[in-house]
């Protein structure tokens, strides 16, 4: 069985916001010029980057997370 990991709070919210845009992990990292798997990254907190933080926010018409919402 595969060991699954779970999306920050703010992660959480990235896939929520795609679905009810009706877009997909893969269309968000091509409108942010970077790849699926940094968005991946950022999903499940493995990086901590505030400026991505603060653009998928943007990109997404999103309210800015709390900080502890988009860390492990």
């Amino acid at each position: 069985m595969a060991n699954r990991r779970t999306p920050t709070p703010f992660g959480r919210a990235i896939k929520v916001r795609l679905a009810e845009l009706n877009m997909q992990q893969c269309d968000l990292a091509k409108l942010l010029g970077t790849s699926n798997a940094y968005v991946t990254y950022l999903i499940y907190g493995d990086r901590r980057d505030e400026q991505w933080v603060a653009r998928i926010c943007e990109a997404l018409s999103m309210p800015p997370p709390k900080e502890e919402d988009h860390m492990r």
